[in-house]
């Protein structure tokens, strides 16, 4: 594992100050199936593993996509593995990235990231009752009813704050996946 992507340690040492390109934002409820979504775009990339402070990820140098989260084949995976102190670390690492950066889940998906001046694009997975509840069971998930429901307090929050925030329905029928490559390029 490196600790800085090579290309990445090139352009921060050509700028004081790059900036990301974009930064594609998934976030939703419990078993809406965020990482299974991301892991499913890694296919399409090769990719190496980095760290730069707290962030952890992997990236495509050649097409200079950066993946952020571990994804280790566990249930909880992406953001969920990080360190809950990684958003300083992961704002730093924006500033001086040119690339596409994509990420999932609740460790950053929230209104202080995205009251930084970056070029979000902010989407919400929904999914039916029937679809997260079978998830759940799948994957044996213990989550209390509160937590439940301060997730979707929060996801309720984040899309009254940002009304351009993007919501579709993560039902397993390969749409998502589809509309989600369509803001990557």
């Amino acid at each position: 594992m490196f600790n800085l992507p090579i290309g990445f340690i090139r352009r921060a040492e050509k700028s004081k100050r790059v900036m990301v390109k974009k930064v594609i934002a998934i976030g939703g409820e419990p078993a809406t199936g965020k990482s299974t979504l991301v892991r499913e775009l890694m296919k399409d990339y090769t990719l190496s593993q980095f760290k730069y402070g707290l962030v952890r990820g992997r990236y495509d140098e050649l097409q200079n996509v950066y993946f952020i989260g571990v994804f280790d084949g566990g249930t909880f995976e992406g953001t969920d593995k990080l360190s809950m102190g990684v958003q300083p670390d992961f704002v730093k690492f924006l500033k001086y990235c040119n690339g596409i950066v994509i990420f999932e889940g609740d460790r950053l998906f929230n209104n202080k990231l995205f009251s930084n001046d970056f070029p979000f694009i902010k989407i919400v997975l929904t999914a039916s009752k029937d679809t997260k509840d079978k998830r759940h069971r799948e994957r044996g998930d213990n989550q209390s009813q509160v937590f439940l429901s301060s997730r979707i307090t929060k996801i309720d929050n984040i899309i009254k704050a940002h009304p351009d925030t993007i919501i579709l329905e993560n039902e397993d029928n390969g749409n998502t996946i589809n509309k989600i490559k369509e803001y990557i390029k």
